[in-house]
């Protein structure tokens, strides 16, 4: 139940954070730029919510308030039960609950999920590890910049003094009780960070600036009266800090950010009025909340569908065999189900919670962006899906696709609709044929996957079967191969993608190798019939007859059936030359990827002279348990790229190269 509440509410968000951490990356190739990318990205994403949290607790500080004499009295004069009735009556006479008092605390409670998402993540990320940034030496460990009594870390100390400072801000004129809260708070964030990461550290530090230049803004008195000023004396403080950082730095990525935030900072309160401008025609669209409520339904529930069931259904239904039995998951609806839990967090909690957190004017644009966002998802899942080749069971793609920059511009174009038809639609008041459409494609996504999953799961119970009878974990190594001293020995190993120029060069930087290997002869102008393990494989096993063009001879013959005499005809060859045949792990019998000896059955035994067995992944757990290694387990990698797949099929091309990046 942990597991799952973490994956709804905490793990959208952090998947949030590695995506702007990796996007920012990606462009500055500065570590430490791109946790202040990270901090600026969350920090504006949760203003928002921070404004609300504002304006629920000045409302609650104003009702109690104007509560509070009255209260004092009724307490002063009355005890035990008659206080109590007493008080409930004064209460349900002001249409307020003792409960409300917990709207005081949703301003730290936010703050809760983002830090646990940040610190799951940056806590253990490896790309802090030996990353400078300026005076930080090391963003992977503590900072230890005041050498005395053995190192203490400055980082920390900074971000409490931040923290308060903000706090203080936020607190003037405010009770004893506030500011206790507040500060409380700075000091157990201290004891908290104080040995963390100093990325970690930094992030939270950053967070800290923003929290107080937005409480500076929000609780100072000059904040209506002189608003010019203290936009003129923020773009200047801002201006100051960049040409600073502009100074200080050489990376010439890091540079032209600066240059460009800085020219940014300066256009921006000229372009205030035009979104202002924007926004209140917004609000004059003729709907009401009520009306907002069913698309926006539809919207969440239709791009849930689409990520969290469809899209993994199609790729799991398209080869079960390759999800199945993966480290303790057995069955590869697993990766179904959480994806849909994964989703769910991002596509119904979030945003059914922030929806209602909000005024009814907000609602409208909530409705607006999500049916665009849902109906952009299902254009670019049908209509731009692209041909990105084969992909791995890790969710690697084989080749590194790229778009044309009129791909990207058609895409973005065209994306650019569902946005005017809802903006129209709304307008004409009718906003019911949005809902007949949207609900129309959330049944039609809902039956396809409902048709996948059922394959899947018929698929993985003939699996079953199978597996239980060949696929046993060892717990001791035995040998397979029988060698002959004296006699002939024929070895043929396939090694799938193998490239055998490299074979000499390979040698040649361990000479022993060449010893090792001296019995072996390298036939260097060898190649295979195709780039394909289905098609370059039968000629290995059954000679020119199984060749391209002479399966294609047979067209009367499955291709299946073809493969699958062709990894029989070599054995069957040996066998009756006398020699002892042994095959392990024959390459896609019956089109399965996971290993299949069913087309031995007739003569697979081993007093015949014929043996075979399955050796991928019968012997991974032993031997990483007699090197005491522990690596990332498949399925750990399969959930967290089966989001990141999903992400990279639905949103607009201009996206898909860092998206990409996320699965490798």
């Amino acid at each position: 139940m942990d597991n799952i509440l973490y994956t709804i509410i905490i793990y959208p968000i952090t998947q949030i954070i590695e995506f702007v951490f990796v996007f920012a990356e990606n462009i500055f190739k500065e570590t430490g730029l791109s946790i202040i990318c990270v901090s600026g990205a969350v920090s504006i994403l949760c203003l928002p919510l921070y404004m609300t949290a504002e304006k629920w607790q000045e409302a609650e500080r104003d009702i109690q308030k104007r509560l509070a004499p009255k209260i004092a009295k009724i307490k002063a004069i009355f005890r035990g039960d008659e206080r109590h009735m007493i008080l409930s009556a004064y209460y349900r006479q002001n249409h307020y609950h003792p409960a409300y008092a917990m709207r005081g605390t949703f301003g730290l409670l936010i703050q809760i999920p983002f830090f646990i998402a940040a610190y799951s993540y940056l806590s253990q990320l490896e790309a802090l590890q030996g990353a400078s940034f300026f005076f930080v030496k090391d963003l992977g460990k503590p900072d230890m910049l005041l050498p005395i009594a053995g190192g203490i870390n400055l980082l920390p100390v900074i971000m409490t003094l931040v923290n308060c400072a903000a706090g203080a801000v936020y607190t003037r004129g405010l009770g004893f009780k506030d500011k206790v809260q507040l500060y409380g708070m700075a000091v157990i964030f201290l004891f908290l960070l104080y040995n963390s990461p100093s990325g970690l550290v930094l992030y939270w530090t950053l967070n800290n600036v923003f929290s107080l230049v937005k409480n500076g803004y929000l609780r100072l008195p000059f904040r209506k009266k002189h608003l010019l000023l203290f936009t003129i004396i923020s773009i200047s403080a801002f201006l100051l800090l960049c040409y600073t950082l502009f100074i200080l730095h050489g990376n010439p990525r890091v540079r032209t950010l600066i240059a460009v935030l800085s020219a940014a900072v300066g256009i921006l309160p000229w372009l205030i009025p035009f979104f202002t401008g924007l926004i209140t025609k917004i609000k004059h669209i003729p709907w009401t909340a009520g009306e907002s409520l069913p698309l926006f339904v539809f919207s969440i529930l239709i791009l849930w569908t689409a990520t969290g069931i469809f899209l993994p259904s199609m790729l799991i239904g398209a080869s079960p065999q390759e999800f199945s039995f993966i480290d303790e998951y057995t069955n590869p609806l697993f990766f179904i189900f959480n994806a849909a839990i994964q989703f769910f967090g991002l596509f119904i909690f979030w945003p059914v919670c922030l929806y209602f957190l909000f005024s009814d004017t907000v609602k409208k644009y909530f409705s607006i962006a999500f049916f665009a966002i849902s109906a952009g998802m299902i254009i670019n899942v049908f209509l731009f899906s692209g041909n990105y080749g084969r992909i791995s069971i890790n969710y690697i793609y084989d080749s590194s696709p790229s778009h044309s920059g009129k791909e990207i511009l058609f895409n973005f174009i065209i994306l650019c609709i569902p946005f005017i038809a809802a903006f129209l639609l709304y307008n004409l008041k009718k906003y019911k044929i949005l809902l007949t459409m949207i609900s129309a494609c959330i049944f039609s996504l809902l039956a396809i996957s409902v048709i996948n999953i059922s394959k899947i799961n018929t698929s993985f119970i003939e699996l079953q079967k199978y597996y239980v009878k060949e696929y046993k974990k060892v717990k001791e190594v035995s040998p397979l191969f029988s060698l002959s001293r004296n006699g002939k020995n024929i070895v043929i190993l396939m090694l799938d993608r193998a490239i055998s120029v490299f074979i000499p060069h390979i040698f040649e930087e361990s000479p022993e190798l060449r010893q090792i290997y001296s019995g072996f002869t390298f036939y260097p102008n060898t190649v295979s019939f195709a780039s394909g393990t289905r098609i370059g494989a039968p000629p290995v096993y059954g000679g020119y007859e199984y060749t391209p063009e002479e399966l294609n001879k047979r067209d009367k013959i499955s291709m299946v059936e073809k493969h699958n005499q062709s990894l029989t005809m070599l054995p069957h060859i040996l066998l009756e030359n006398s020699f002892i045949v042994c095959v392990t792990d024959p390459p896609d019998v019956n089109y399965d990827w996971k290993g299949d000896l069913s087309i031995f059955d007739d003569y697979r035994i081993k007093e015949s002279g014929i043996y075979t067995c399955i050796t991928d992944s019968q012997y991974t757990d032993f031997w990483l348990s007699e090197h005491d290694l522990n690596l990332q387990k498949t399925g750990d990698i399969i959930k967290r790229n089966m989001f990141w797949y999903s992400m990279h099929k639905g949103l607009p091309l201009f996206l898909s190269v860092v998206f990409r990046q996320m699965l490798a």
